[in-house]
Order: structure tokens, then sequence, then C-alpha cells
């Protein structure tokens, strides 16, 4: 019988990967917040916990869902200053909820590295 190996956490070149795409991410949810709300609005703290989670990896399918949602939802509130790049945004967003953080995250850590074997 033959077993199918499916690593959770892919490590090497794919982790590295993703830990760019968990950055890429980051970066949009830390810089989005700036300047676009009231000092005493909590939308900002939202943003900033979400860009600590995905960036550390921490939680990040679900963070990565809601940090897609959030960037759907101002694409549909729209503004001056929306282009594409919220769209690039929102898509890596999905990518990331799809596909997890990758051997270089806390979720690895915390998880560890699961093998699941599939019968032939």
């Amino acid at each position: 019988m033959r077993r199918h190996r499916f690593l959770l956490f892919p490590a090497g070149a794919p982790g590295a990967g993703l830990l760019l795409l968990r950055l890429s991410v980051t970066i949009f949810l830390a810089t989005y917040p700036a300047g676009r709300f009231a000092k005493d609005d909590w939308q900002p703290f939202a943003f900033y916990l979400l860009a600590f989670a995905i960036g550390t990896g921490l939680r990040t399918r679900s963070a990565a869902t809601i940090a897609m949602i959030l960037a759907v939802v101002a694409l549909a509130a729209g503004g001056p200053d929306l282009n594409g790049a919220f769209i690039a945004h929102a898509i890596d967003a999905l990518v990331l909820a799809m596909v997890g953080p990758g051997a270089f995250s806390l979720d690895a850590r915390l998880f560890g590295r699961m093998t699941v074997r599939l019968p032939d």
C-alpha cells in the first residue's frame, strides 16, 4: 500500500514564499489605517491586531479571512484613493487564508507539523 503525505506547514522555498505573502498582507493592514480614522476609533486597533496576527503567523487562516473581508468592504464602500492595490491585497489575503501560514509561523510552532496519510 502506497501512502500519500501532505504537510500542513510547508518549509523551504514554499514556506519562505508564504512568509513573504504574510508580510505583504501585514504591510497592507499596518499602513491602511494611517490617516483614515479618527484617533478615538477602534478600527485602527483592529487593523493593527490583524497585522500582528498575520505577521507572526498566529491563527493565520482566520485573520487572513477577516483581512480579506475588510479589504472587500473597503472596496465596496469606495473612496477616491482606492485602486487596484486593494484588489491585489484582497486576493493575497484570500490566498493566505486558503494555503495557511507555512513553517515559519507561530501556528506551526503551536500545532506542529502534521502529516495526513491518505489511503490509495
